[in-house]
């Protein structure tokens, strides 16, 4: 989406869409820098303030100049409900004084990624500059996260903060795959799934490895594609398995044993921390039990697993505490509009679909084993995506000749 600025007569025109990728890719960069630094403060402390606060000032100006735009819409249930759940966290988190700019900031910025996907991300999306951003910014990601990696395997940052930003790769792959289907998109998605294996994290690896899956078997669905065609798919995931695995056992890379002790270690004491948060909401008194506890109140407040200052590691959950049973249904009441949304594009057969299954099953990965739509930190580029489905451009039903195409829509 292209806005134009006139100045003393003179029009600029400025690409919306190009400069927030440009912005999330260095906000993206400062939490991952931050988070490997996380024992000491540093300069991408302050760096990471500053990105944050200016992608909440873009989102929001973006937003406001396009105030209009709901006259052009259907009524979108969707927005209203996520409309609904800020006002009412802020409302909340305002009552139980854990209120600042930066909770304002994290509470409203992937809604606000939500609204602007809806808004501006139109087909223009995949045009040549977008697409080269989003690929790019893929790439430099991926190189920067190895120095996590490498301090992770060795055991020096043997920590879930200082691992964790290389989900946003899995986030950033969702409009990678809206894309053609390129040599240099197929090298790029095998490098997100190598770098995520490396990471050696159980819920990531499950997000990229079977979202990938669901995204090829839908694709092949979508486009009518042979018996033939489906052999070639199946062979070549084969062969990438393969490599993967080879490099796997090359790098002597734990992946394996991670998974065969997760009966052992309760996914790295998750079931420790969900009884805990559960226990806490159980023991409030009935007015938090309603209402909740306020903003990320699991890890101020209730300090689950000996004190630490953890979040749940369940979003559902943490809304249970934070936010109350008023919380949990708002939350609940959006992914429902979410899903509908789906099964109409299903129903179209949109070539929307296959990404945006991939995008909901990582979503329901993260949200139920990590942490997403507690911070406005590894949900902005999914926000983004979910909220683009609902863009009219984007919603329309194709006719069979159409989604018989290879080609994605605007390509």
């Amino acid at each position: 989406m292209k806005t134009k600025i006139v100045l003393r007569h003179q029009a600029i025109t400025v690409d919306i869409i190009s400069i927030l990728l440009v912005i999330l890719l260095s906000y993206n960069i400062c939490w991952l820098k931050k988070s490997y630094y996380f024992e000491n403060i540093t300069i991408w402390n302050k760096l990471y303030t500053i990105c944050e606060g200016l992608l909440f000032i873009y989102l929001l100006i973006v937003v406001l100049i396009n105030s209009d735009y709901k006259k052009k819409m259907k009524i979108d249930m969707g927005a209203i409900f996520i409309t609904v759940l800020c006002l009412y966290e802020l409302i909340v988190t305002y009552y139980c004084n854990i209120f600042s700019t930066y909770v304002v900031r994290q509470i409203l910025i992937w809604p606000l990624c939500f609204g602007v996907g809806k808004i501006s991300f139109d087909k223009c999306i995949l045009n040549k500059r977008n697409t080269a951003i989003i690929r790019i910014s893929i790439l430099i990601y991926g190189l920067l996260g190895i120095q996590s990696i490498i301090s992770h395997l060795s055991g020096r940052g043997n920590i879930g903060a200082v691992i964790f930003p290389l989900y946003a790769i899995i986030a950033m792959c969702s409009f990678l795959l809206i894309q053609d289907n390129t040599i240099h998109k197929s090298l790029l998605i095998l490098y997100s799934v190598l770098l995520i294996i490396c990471t050696t994290k159980r819920t990531g690896i499950l997000c990229i490895i079977i979202g990938l899956f669901m995204y090829y078997l839908f694709e092949s669905i979508m486009n009518n594609k042979s018996v033939i065609s489906y052999f070639k798919i199946i062979l070549k995931i084969t062969g990438v398995c393969v490599i993967i695995i080879y490099i796997i056992n090359y790098l002597q890379i734990d992946v394996l044993d991670r998974f065969y002790a997760l009966s052992q270690d309760g996914g790295s004491g998750r079931d420790g921390i969900w009884q805990e948060v559960y226990l806490g909401f159980k023991n409030s008194d009935m007015y938090h039990k309603i209402f909740g506890h306020g903003f990320n109140a699991v890890g101020r407040v209730l300090k689950p697993q000996g004190g630490r200052g953890i979040l749940a590691h369940n979003d559902y959950l943490e809304y249970l505490y934070d936010f109350g049973v008023v919380g949990v249904v708002l939350i609940l009441s959006f992914l429902l509009t979410i899903f509908k949304r789906l099964y109409k594009l299903i129903k179209n057969r949109n070539n929307l679909t296959p990404a945006f299954i991939y995008v909901m099953w990582c979503f329901l990965m993260l949200s139920m084993f990590s942490y997403l739509m507690s911070q406005s930190v590894l949900i902005n580029m999914f926000a983004l995506f979910l909220g683009m489905t609902g863009n009219c451009e984007w919603n329309h039903m194709q006719d069979k000749s159409q989604s018989a195409s290879s080609k994605y829509i605007g390509s």
